[in-house]
């Protein structure tokens, strides 16, 4: 047997293999399923854990019709129109063709056995070899059909006759490439699956999954962890080429923010459960206005004899009035025991009474600190922001900040997450209850202790009770 007939015989034996030898993993199998109870479902991703894969599968699936034993999924009685949609003419080609067809010349050594692969035509896209539709023999004698999409030709070729089911690897950058699929969907009551690593962070896509009714969506992720069939050397020598800024979204599917993010640490790092807190714990508040944006509030406690401070609650809503706000402030605090600090906006007049507003929060009972928040006592106005966001991110990796597992220490989280630089700088987004942490961690050597809160002077003669650098 020469080189040629031995390699036509192997690819003789793998053709088809694919599809009849398949093991989803669990993750996967739960992805599948989900067809049976969503119109639209998400599988939010890490690189490399199968989501291309099982996607292609189940294509295949629907194709054929040849629905396994343990196929807990949608299923069609009849052969399906199918829609398959790639960024580009390349990734179609080299990612979504390759797993369905296989290669070029190869055809019916992906996904789709050869045994039931039709036919197939290419298009004229400037590109050699990109797949345009190809027809798949149905159980039912049918032939169902796969048309491949390209999101670089814009939403409008996303018209026309409706799917039954539709698949999109990867994310569009414009959503009514997305809307105009499922408008597509409602007509057949079809099906929607995107897989995508979230390299552009909360776009559009994700936040509409997030947001949206849940009767009809759903959102699965995966991370390295599920992906049993990635060994560690193959991790490490991944993890070796990517950006640190990449690290999380590419291992665990969570989305990217920007040019990274601004706190690289996971959030199981920081959190802790919580405890009450011990009379010598050292106490602050820090709040951030606001009228059209939510105002929020940061509770902090800190133990000095280890210098570990506790985010031990917070707080964030918008559209209220400063006299809404400082009552939520008493009730954390009733007896006003915690000094209350605040930025250099606080001296703006607020449009209803015209006073500023960290008058009208002290007007209400609030234990207002006189002064705006601030490095150094001496000078005030506006403060960069960075020395105390790295202050903030070396303790959080030297495990001496810590964020109380509750309902306000998940709404911190859910800001960390968000925050990432543009162009070097942080983007001011979504930042209010970050915002109100930095003012209390700025001004912490003011924080008190319970035991000197109850009997403490006025504010107009009080000193710090620890200098600058050791409350840093």
């Amino acid at each position: 047997m020469d080189q040629a007939e031995a390699l036509a015989l192997f690819n003789n034996r793998r053709k088809g293999r694919k599809f009849y030898t398949i093991e989803p993993h669990p993750f996967q199998k739960e992805v599948l399923a989900g067809g049976s109870m969503y119109l639209k479902r998400m599988l939010m991703a890490g690189n490399r854990v199968g989501k291309t894969f099982i996607a292609a599968y189940e294509v295949a699936v629907h194709a054929t019709g040849l629905y396994p034993d343990w196929w807990e999924g949608k299923r069609y009685n009849h052969a399906p129109l199918i829609w398959v949609s790639s960024l580009s003419n390349e990734t179609l080609r080299d990612i979504i063709q390759l797993e369905l067809l296989g290669k070029i010349g190869e055809f019916g050594t992906g996904m789709v056995p050869e045994k039931l692969l039709i036919d197939w035509d290419f298009r004229q896209a400037g590109i050699k070899g990109v797949v345009d539709s190809f027809r798949v023999r149905h159980v039912t004698g049918e032939k169902s059909v796969i048309k491949t999409k390209v999101a670089e030709q814009g939403w409008e070729k996303y018209q026309g006759t409706a799917p039954d089911f539709f698949w999109q690897d990867e994310e569009p950058d414009d959503f009514r490439i997305i809307s105009e699929s499922f408008i597509r969907l409602m007509t057949t009551n079809g099906s929607f699956l995107l897989t995508f690593t979230p390299l552009k962070g909360e776009s559009l896509i994700v936040q509409h999954f997030m947001e949206e009714n849940k009767a009809n969506r759903h959102i699965y992720t995966a991370t390295w962890d599920d992906a049993k069939h990635l060994d560690e050397k193959t991790k490490k020598a991944f993890l070796d080429e990517v950006p640190q800024h990449e690290k999380l979204t590419r291992t665990k599917g969570i989305p990217m923010m920007g040019e990274g993010a601004v706190f690289p640490i996971s959030d199981e790092a920081i959190l802790c459960k919580p405890f009450p807190i011990p009379d010598h714990f050292a106490l602050i508040c820090g709040v951030d206005f606001g009228v059209n944006h939510p105002a929020a509030a940061v509770w902090l406690a800190i133990d000095r004899d280890t210098q570990t401070t506790y985010l031990v609650n917070a707080y964030k809503k918008a559209h209220e009035l400063p006299s809404f706000h400082a009552s939520v402030i008493k009730k954390q605090d009733p007896d006003s025991h915690i000094p209350v600090v605040w930025p250099h906006d606080g001296i703006n007049e607020e449009k209803s009474s015209g006073e500023n507003v960290a008058k009208s929060y002290q007007a209400e009972g609030v234990r207002m600190f006189p002064f705006s928040a601030r490095y150094d006592d001496k000078v005030g106005s506006t403060q960069k922001i960075e020395p105390i966001v790295q202050e903030l991110y070396d303790e959080m990796v030297k495990g001496r900040f810590k964020v109380f597992d509750n309902a306000g220490g998940q709404l911190f989280l859910q800001e960390k997450r968000g925050l990432h630089r543009k162009d070097g700088k942080i983007k001011a987004i979504h930042d209010d209850i970050f915002a109100a942490t930095r003012y209390a961690k700025m001004m912490s050597r003011y924080a008190i202790p319970k035991y000197l809160a109850r009997s403490a002077p006025s504010y107009n003669n009080m000193q710090p009770l620890v200098s600058s650098s050791q409350s840093r």
